[in-house]
C-alpha cells in the first residue's frame, strides 16, 4: 500500500491532466477496495494535493476528487486529520481552499460513525475560522454539507457554534456592504443570504428558527461582549439584534445598556454613529409598541435627545439628524407613553425650538414634523388627565409659536407644507381666553401664505385656516375681513370666499 500510495502521490502531482486524472481515479479505487482499512496515516500528505485538484480546469479530475474526498469521508475516521485539515480554517492563504476540501469530505459523512463530540470539534473549528467576506461562500457551504448529513446529531452546543458562525458572517457581510449600518439585514438577492437560510432550515424545527435565537441569545451575547471595545464588535452586536428582533423586548435591558455603553465621548464617531443606525433598525422592526412603552422614557432622554443639541461638524449634524429620526419613528408607532412626553414637555420643546433654525434643513424639517407629535400628545395627554397644571407658561408658547411662524418663510417648500400642519396642532394646545393674541398672530401671519405662489403651500395654509376657523369664530371673521383683496390671486380669493362661508356657518 505504501508503494501504491507513493506512485498515486507522484501522478496527482503531475504537471499534465492525464496523468493527475490516472492518479486520482487510483486513488478512488484503492480506497473503494480498502474502505475503513485505508491506512490514515496517510489522508493528512494526501490532503495538500487536492487544492490543485478541486480547482482542476478539468471537469473529470474536479469530479473524481470530490468522489474521493466523499469517500475519505465514509472510511476514515475525522480524527485522523482533523488537527491538519482544521489548522488550515485559520491560515488566510489557505482557507478558501481547504474549506471547499471539507465541504466534499463532509458530503461523504456516515451518521453512524459520528458522535456528539466529534461533531462539536468540527462546529467549533467552522466557528473559530478565520471569517472574512472572501470566504463566507464557502464557510457556509461547508457548513450545509455538514448538516444536511449529520444536523439530527447534533447538541445544544453544537448549535450555539453554528450560529456564532451565522453571526460573524453577517456581520462581516454588514463591515463589507453597509459600514454605516443604515440596514441590519443582509440584501435576500445575494448569494450569501439563501445559503444562510438554508443552514438555519436545517438546524430549526419546523423551520422556525426564532425559538432557537431566542434560546441562544444570551450565551450569544456573552461572546459578542468580549469584542464590544473592537471595531468588529458593534458588527456583531448588530447581526444578534437582527436575528433577535421579533423577541428584543425581552432582553431589551441589555440591548440598552450596551447601546448606551458604546454611545460615549470616549468612542470613535463611526462606533457612535453606529449605535444610533443599530437603534434606529430596531425601532424600524417595532411590532407591538405596547412592549416597548416600558424603555422608551430611557431611550429619548438618556440616548436621543442629547444627540440632538447643536455641535459643529459633520458628524455631529448626521447624529441629529438620525436621533430626530429615531424619535419621530417612536411617535410614529405610538411607542411613547403620553405621560412621558408631559414630563418631559419642557426639555423636548426647548430642545426641538433650538433646532428649528438649524443650517441643514433636514434637520429642520424633521424639528417642525417631531413638534407636531409632541404637541398632539401634549393635547391629548390634557385632555385625559384633565390636569389644571399648565402646559406651558404664556411666554414660552409665544416664544414656541413665533419660531414655528417663521418656518412658514423657511426656504425649503416641504418644510413650510409641514409647519401648516404643526400650527393646526399648536392651536389645539391654546386656551381661547388667554391666548388671543396668539391665536391672532397665527390667523393673520397664515392668511399671508394662503396667498402663496406655490399651490401645495396654499392649499396647506388654507387646511390650517379651515381647521383655525372654529378656535375663535368672531377674532377669525375679522382677520378675515381686514385683507385686502384687490392685490390677491383669484384662486386665493376663492378660497378667502369659501372660508368665509365655512365661518359664518359655525
Amino acid at each position: 500500500t505504501s508503494l501504491k500510495i507513493t506512485l498515486i502521490n507522484e501522478k496527482i502531482s503531475h504537471w499534465q491532466s492525464p496523468h493527475r486524472l490516472f492518479g486520482i481515479r487510483a486513488l478512488v479505487s484503492l480506497t473503494l477496495c480498502l474502505e475503513s482499512q485505508f491506512p490514515s496515516k496517510y489522508i493528512s500528505n494526501l490532503l495538500p494535493y487536492f487544492v490543485n485538484l478541486i480547482e482542476s480546469e478539468n471537469e473529470n479530475i474536479t469530479l473524481e476528487a470530490h468522489k474521493c474526498l466523499n469517500l475519505f469521508g465514509r472510511f476514515i475516521p475525522v480524527e485522523e486529520y482533523s488537527e491538519f485539515l482544521f489548522s488550515k480554517f485559520n491560515c488566510n492563504v489557505s482557507i478558501k481552499s481547504y474549506l471547499k476540501i471539507s465541504t466534499q469530505i463532509f458530503a461523504g459523512y456516515n451518521i453512524e460513525n459520528m458522535n456528539e463530540s466529534c461533531l462539536l470539534q468540527i462546529c467549533k473549528s467552522l466557528s473559530n475560522a478565520l471569517i472574512e467576506e472572501n470566504v463566507s461562500i464557502e464557510i457556509i457551504d461547508a457548513t450545509n454539507s455538514l448538516l444536511s448529513i449529520c444536523n439530527s446529531c447534533l447538541n445544544t452546543e453544537s448549535k450555539l457554534e453554528i450560529l456564532w458562525l451565522i453571526i460573524q458572517i453577517h456581520a462581516q457581510y454588514l463591515k463589507s456592504n453597509h459600514q454605516s449600518l443604515s440596514q441590519l439585514s443582509i440584501n435576500d438577492s445575494d448569494q450569501i443570504y439563501d445559503k444562510i437560510q438554508s443552514v438555519l432550515k436545517l438546524l430549526a424545527t419546523d423551520n422556525d428558527d426564532k425559538c432557537l435565537w431566542e434560546q441562544n441569545f444570551e450565551p450569544l451575547y456573552e461572546k459578542i461582549a468580549n469584542k464590544l471595545k473592537e471595531e468588529q464588535g458593534y458588527y456583531l452586536f448588530a447581526s444578534l439584534i437582527y436575528y433577535s428582533r421579533s423577541f428584543i423586548t425581552t432582553h431589551i435591558n441589555v440591548i440598552l445598556s450596551t447601546l448606551n455603553q458604546i454611545n460615549n465621548e470616549k468612542n470613535t464617531d463611526k462606533i457612535r454613529y453606529a449605535v444610533f443606525s443599530i437603534l434606529y433598525s430596531l425601532l424600524q422592526n417595532i411590532d407591538d409598541a405596547t412592549d416597548w412603552k416600558s424603555y422608551t422614557e430611557l431611550i429619548l432622554v438618556d440616548i436621543l435627545l442629547p444627540n440632538i443639541l447643536w455641535k459643529p461638524g459633520k458628524f455631529r449634524l448626521k447624529m441629529r439628524s438620525l436621533a430626530l429620526d429615531c424619535i419621530i419613528l417612536l411617535y410614529k408607532t405610538n411607542a411613547i407613553n403620553l405621560n412621558v412626553t408631559w414630563k418631559h414637555r419642557e426639555k423636548f420643546i426647548s430642545t426641538l425650538k433650538s433646532r428649528l433654525d438649524d443650517f441643514d434643513h433636514k434637520i429642520r424639517r424633521l424639528s417642525i414634523e417631531l413638534l407636531q407629535y409632541i404637541l398632539n400628545d401634549l393635547q391629548k395627554s390634557k385632555q385625559q388627565n384633565k390636569s389644571d397644571e399648565m402646559m406651558m407658561k404664556k411666554d414660552e408658547l409665544k416664544s414656541l409659536s413665533e419660531n414655528i411662524l417663521e418656518r412658514l418663510d423657511d426656504s425649503k417648500d416641504e418644510i413650510r407644507i409641514i409647519t401648516c400642519s404643526t400650527l393646526q396642532s399648536l392651536i389645539q394646545c391654546l386656551h381661547k381666553a388667554t391666548h388671543l393674541d396668539l391665536f391672532t398672530n397665527i390667523i393673520s401671519t397664515s392668511l399671508i401664505h394662503l396667498d402663496d405662489a406655490n399651490e401645495k403651500v396654499q392649499k396647506a395654509a388654507f387646511e390650517l385656516l379651515k381647521i383655525a376657523s372654529s378656535f375663535h369664530k368672531e377674532e377669525f371673521h375679522t382677520q378675515l375681513k381686514v385683507i385686502n383683496t384687490d392685490k390677491i390671486q383669484k384662486a386665493t380669493l376663492l378660497l378667502m370666499t369659501e372660508l368665509m362661508t365655512i365661518v359664518t356657518s359655525i
